[in-house]
């Protein structure tokens, strides 16, 4: 799964969500990031070595986003 900092080389100015085709895991870009709110013991969230989220999600925080973000 690609992780935020892939798909900022997409696009920085739209949050960008992209679901894996099984529907169990998913990958957000910085923008859409920093729209999220999370716990930060949440297994659900990828972090990195550092502790820091790297944009992917797994079941159950598989997430959904509004369109209009």
């Amino acid at each position: 799964m690609p992780e935020s900092k892939d798909l900022d080389r997409i696009g920085l100015d739209k949050a960008i969500w992209m679901l894996r085709t099984d529907g169990n895991s998913c990958s957000v870009n910085t923008k859409a990031l920093s729209k999220l709110t999370f716990s930060p013991n949440d297994f659900s969230v990828i972090r990195d070595g550092n502790g820091n989220p790297t944009g992917v999600f797994k079941v159950p925080a598989n997430l959904r986003f509004d369109h209009r973000y």
